[in-house]
């Protein structure tokens, strides 16, 4: 028999200073990991409290008022980047496909 759940995430709406009140850093025990295969199929990958973590980033980007283009990178294990390696850029948009040197498509 089917269940009915609920997600309530209550946070501080910080966007009018540009800054997200969630910790991008996963709590302790929750694994993200985002890989491509084949060149070109991305798979993202999270245990459950890895996916709760994602989700608690997403409802406070999607219910707060980020600045368009307000974006943050995080590493293929959804640590901090380094610089010059492999990431994935996270943008308030439009919903349009943003090119790796900014051009829009």
């Amino acid at each position: 028999m089917p269940q009915q759940r609920e997600f309530h995430y209550r946070f501080e709406d910080l966007s009018g200073v540009g800054m997200l009140t969630t910790d991008l850093q996963p709590p302790r025990g929750a694994k993200i990991v985002i890989n491509i295969e084949d060149g070109n199929k991305v798979w993202l990958s999270a245990n459950p409290a890895g996916w709760l973590h994602l989700a608690r980033i997403c409802a406070e980007l999607g219910t707060s008022s980020y600045k368009l283009g307000f974006h943050f990178h995080r590493d293929f294990n959804f640590g901090e980047t380094a610089g010059g390696g492999a990431e994935v850029t996270f943008e308030v948009g439009q919903g349009e496909i943003v090119g790796p040197q900014g051009s829009r498509g």
